[in-house]
């Protein structure tokens, strides 16, 4: 790979306005593939022309639209040789605000400033910490069509009365989680490599564990019931003699997945056996073994899910695709797993505990 670090950063003297130039096009564009070129960028097929991944040392972005391949975010992150907009790398959010002014949206809870004139989305290590460093920079098409001013005024608004209203713990979109019947947490700790002192708050177990980032939290939810949580937890067709190791030694597992988009998963692990899984990625069967459940039966899965998927559908955008399947399949899985086991919209009716134990760079799957 052609090496940034390794240049002079003149170089990248228009890398601003060609990101800028290249936001919305597509893989097959003569913008893009100049860009491409010219940057030096490494390119990666991961799902056979579904999603490409492109990089060099601080640079990466990757088609979010399926069907047409268009790019519309720009990540960098932070480096000593380029940074957009005179930002440095000691840059605080004190700094920031000092250079470009307060920013048009705060989200507390990803911790980022929305710059919508510039373009950027500044992500923070803590937002709440005005002394707090900058962990990425994105590039996005999708503040190109900023707000009214009134608009933004209630959406300031609405944020103040979020972030000091009580969170919540419920969950089942966007989720990825285990199941455990144990009582053992510790034992349950020191299968993730996670130690008493690796506490924080379920909010912030949440954020840690979200699609985007590394992490996995655990938490005993019921007397018999342990909750494991996070998108860092490997995929259940991969490593299946993980999760049949995790059932003897801890008890029955039960593994969910449930993307607004996708992908879909349950599996039911006991005894040493994987009794049922299903699981599926860009609305492709990736593994569906073992005997379907009474839920799944009673539910006719099978030919609803052939039915929804084959359905025409107007189209809009690639947001909508399958629109009303996906529709189907969130609420399909949120159902089968208080079926089996456990209902995730009810964790705000228990009594939990006001901290989880996180490993926040979880990385058995890549073992």
């Amino acid at each position: 790979m052609f090496n940034l670090f390794n240049t002079n950063k003149i170089e990248y003297k228009s890398l601003q306005a060609d990101i800028i130039n290249c936001l919305g096009k597509s893989l097959k564009d003569n913008e893009l593939k100049n860009f491409i070129d010219k940057y030096k960028i490494d390119c990666e097929d991961k799902y056979n022309d579904k999603l490409f991944i492109c990089q060099n040392d601080f640079l990466q972005f990757q088609n979010r639209d399926q069907r047409r391949q268009k790019i519309n975010e720009f990540h960098i992150r932070p480096n000593d040789k380029w940074l957009p907009y005179g930002i440095v790398l000691t840059d605080t959010i004190e700094s920031v605000s000092d250079n470009f002014g307060e920013p048009d949206l705060i989200d507390y809870d990803f911790n980022v400033f929305y710059y919508y004139d510039k373009l950027i989305m500044i992500s923070f290590v803590d937002v709440k910490n005005r002394e707090s460093t900058i962990s990425k920079i994105t590039f996005s098409s999708s503040l190109k069509n900023k707000p009214t001013e009134e608009e933004l005024v209630k959406w300031k608004e609405e944020r103040l009365i979020n972030s000091t209203a009580k969170k919540s713990k419920v969950f089942g979109l966007n989720s990825k989680w285990l199941i455990v019947q144990s009582n053992d947490i510790q034992k349950a700790l020191n299968q993730f490599g996670i130690t008493r002192k690796d506490k924080t708050n379920w909010e912030e177990g949440f954020k840690k564990s979200s699609i985007r980032t590394n992490g996995i939290f655990i938490s005993k939810i019921l007397s018999d019931k342990i909750l494991i949580y996070g998108w860092s937890l490997p995929e259940i067709e991969k490593h299946k003699e993980f999760y049949i190791k995790l059932n003897n030694e801890l008890g029955t597992v039960f593994y969910f997945e449930n993307h607004i988009k996708t992908p879909f998963a349950w599996a039911k692990i006991n005894n040493g056996l994987i009794e049922r899984v299903f699981r599926e990625e860009y609305f492709e069967i990736l593994i569906d073994t073992g005997y379907e459940t009474e839920f799944e039966l009673s539910e006719n899965f099978k030919s609803t899910r052939i039915s929804l998927i084959g359905k025409n559908e107007k189209y809009i955008s690639d947001q909508d695709i399958k629109l009303e399947y996906r529709k189907y399949i969130n609420d399909f899985v949120i159902r089968l797993a208080s079926n089996w086991i456990f209902d995730p919209r009810t964790m705000d009716t228990l009594e939990l505990p006001d901290i989880v134990y996180l490993n926040k760079n979880y990385r058995q799957h890549g073992v």
